[in-house]
């Protein structure tokens, strides 16, 4: 019998559902639990969907047409790129999802819903990106999916269903630490509730507030790195964190550099909340943008840990009386934190108690990682052929063409140019025969300048010295690809034969050795086994 076919989004969907807002200045539209659950891509955080952010009166899903049934797979389409869920009860979804149905006589909803998250790379390069990035319906029709017969995707699907489940408890176990230490905050600060009686963070001479900036990528003639966001930041942050790099004047360089026990306070989800973290070395080279807030105390009246702990706290149980509960646009938010009259041994102690849960935390997060590379390798096991190896073998099923499996990832679902040459290419790109030049057009953006800064390099190079090269050239390149995507792509890169030399035997990242989902470090002779098998 046939396996592993490749076929079209088009040709296995058979009721495609886009859903909508209805309109936010009719107050009666939206309530609050229980109603009729409204999805928007928020909400799509993986596995089954039956609670959402946001409810709906029987009036406001009125406002939408069509209902999603249970079982059908949500896919983000705005915004966030690739996030996706399946309807676990008939709900309303907004303009911001797509809702597939599938063919269920070739295509398992839960096999489609594993494959979009390991496709979800190949679906963000897809997608439109002038401002908001944006994936039209045209183009996940015409997106292609390999699967195999029902009975290896039903083998697939226990395996992914089995382990899905690790990240997800990890992730309960940093909650439930991230809830002690708000637990801790508010016994140890409750008594200082009545914010009345203090002083305002404005009214202190000795801390100054100075909001941040924007920088275009060439303002100036001095290069430094540029942080705009605090989306994806822990409580503090060091040197070793790299950001994109700009050119300012020496005016905003002096003016905006950060400096050791600097707060940042930045906007995030629109300045719908907001998050702090405390910078704990110079960075001598990194100065912040508009999104950004810096609290600086020039004196040593209040332990700059003692003041992140402390906004954290207000965030949490202060925000709707400070203010915070609608949009933050300016600093005047800043301003009006109140400040704690308290001394430096109670701060000390407090902060002690802090320290040692946000070092459990932090192990947590270490070992979340490590879960989290493990369900990724699984993942790309699992649509490559290699996962259900032996089950094909005990059940008399036929092997799947590799090569073409390989040709699919490598050339669909990414961005196509236009003539043989890229552009900018210059003579590295002559370094290749015809037939590696034709594979070069059906590569990314992204994997050709991988490719190209490893080609020039005359010497080993880490790869997130490659990574932040590419930052240094063209921030839009980038397009918030991780040291994760780097790797892959090397890997892919040095098994089709184009790197050989220029990748250290161990690749370090940081100082650290990049590992494998054993924790072991990452060589050139695992890529070769890797691809190999």
């Amino acid at each position: 019998m046939i396996n592993w076919q490749r076929k079209l989004l088009k040709d296995i969907v058979v009721r495609w559902i886009k859903g909508s807002t209805p309109e936010r200045s009719h107050k009666e539209y939206y309530t609050n639990k229980p109603g009729i659950p409204w999805a928007r891509a928020g909400d799509l955080n993986g596995g089954i969907l039956v609670n959402t952010e946001e409810y709906l009166t029987a009036e406001g899903a009125e406002q939408i047409k069509g209902w999603v049934p249970k079982g059908t797979v949500l896919l983000s389409v705005s915004g966030t790129i690739g996030k996706t869920a399946i309807a676990g009860i008939d709900l309303k979804i907004n303009q911001a999802i797509q809702g597939m149905i599938f063919d269920e006589s070739m295509i398992l909803a839960d096999y489609a819903y594993y494959y979009f998250q390991f496709y979800k790379p190949w679906l963000e390069e897809t997608a439109n990106a002038v401002t908001i990035p944006n994936l039209t319906k045209n183009q996940l029709e015409n997106t292609a999916i390999i699967f195999p017969c029902l009975e290896e995707q039903k083998c697939i699907v226990n395996v992914m269903k089995h382990w899905e489940k690790l990240p997800g408890w990890q992730q309960n176990g940093m909650m439930e630490v991230k809830r002690a230490i708000y637990g801790v905050m508010h016994k140890r600060l409750g008594y200082l509730m009545d914010i009345r009686k203090m002083e305002r963070l404005k009214d202190c001479d000795s801390i100054k507030v100075l909001a941040g900036r924007s920088i275009k990528k060439e303002e100036g003639n001095v290069s430094v790195q540029y942080i705009n966001s605090l989306y994806d930041t822990e409580w503090s942050m060091t040197a070793a964190n790299e950001y994109p790099a700009v050119q300012c004047t020496d005016i905003d360089r002096n003016r905006y550099l950060l400096r050791k026990d600097d707060l940042l306070c930045g906007r995030i989800d629109g300045g719908r909340s907001v998050h702090f973290v405390l910078v704990m070395e110079d960075m001598d080279e990194v100065v912040w943008g508009r999104n950004i807030f810096r609290v600086r105390v020039s004196n040593d009246w209040i332990r700059p840990k003692f003041l992140l702990v402390w906004m954290h706290f207000c965030s949490t149980y202060l925000g709707e009386l400070l203010g915070w509960d609608k949009a933050v646009s300016d600093a005047s938010f800043i301003g009006n934190i109140p400040i704690p009259s308290i001394s430096l041994s109670e701060q000390d102690r407090f902060v002690k108690i802090v320290n040692k849960m946000l070092e459990v935390q932090h192990r947590q997060a270490t070992v979340y990682k490590k879960i989290e590379r493990l369900f990724q390798s699984l993942l790309a096991a699992s649509f490559t052929g290699n996962l259900t190896r032996r089950y094909r073998l005990v059940h008399l099923l036929d092997e799947p063409d590799y090569a073409a499996i390989l040709r699919h990832y490598r050339a669909k679902g990414m961005q196509q140019i236009n003539g043989e040459v890229p552009a900018g290419s210059g003579s590295w790109y002559q370094e290749f025969d015809q037939e590696k030049r034709e594979l070069i057009r059906h590569l990314s953006v992204f994997q050709k300048e991988i490719l190209r800064i490893y080609v020039v390099s005359k010497v080993p190079m880490p790869i997130h010295i490659a990574l932040k090269r590419i930052g240094m050239s063209d921030q839009t390149i980038l397009r918030g690809s991780s040291i994760q995507d780097a790797i892959t792509t090397v890997k892919l890169l040095e098994g089709l034969g184009f790197l050989e030399k220029t990748i250290p035997d161990k690749i370090n990242f940081s100082g650290r050795a990049v590992v494998d989902s054993r924790g072991e470090p990452i060589t050139i002779q695992k890529y070769q086994a890797s691809h190999g098998s």
